[in-house]
């Protein structure tokens, strides 16, 4: 539903973030349950980002359905009133 790019630029974010998460299990001793946790975090925020951008297409879409031709400033409207209705049902907020 997003931006293409900007799906597969996260997607390749992850996959850095794996590859990475990789190599500190083969070449570190001492840091490596702190940098795992970084990891972690990392991965976890891409995953959210990626959630978040799926809602607000989801809202946009559905804010652009209730609109007519005659007026078009509701579109915002529409659109926080959605997003805030879906964002809720999504992440129970």
């Amino acid at each position: 539903m997003g931006d293409p790019n900007l799906t597969d630029l996260r997607k390749q974010c992850l996959s850095s973030l794996y590859s990475c998460t990789e190599n500190i299990s083969k070449y570190l001793d001492v840091e490596k349950s702190s940098e795992y946790e970084k990891m972690k975090l990392y991965v976890k925020e891409y995953c959210m980002m990626e959630a978040q951008e799926d809602v607000a297409a989801q809202a946009l879409e559905k804010a652009k359905g209730e609109i007519d031709s005659s007026n078009v400033d509701s579109l915002d409207t529409n659109f926080e009133s959605n997003l805030c209705i879906m964002a809720k049902k999504q992440f129970n907020c």
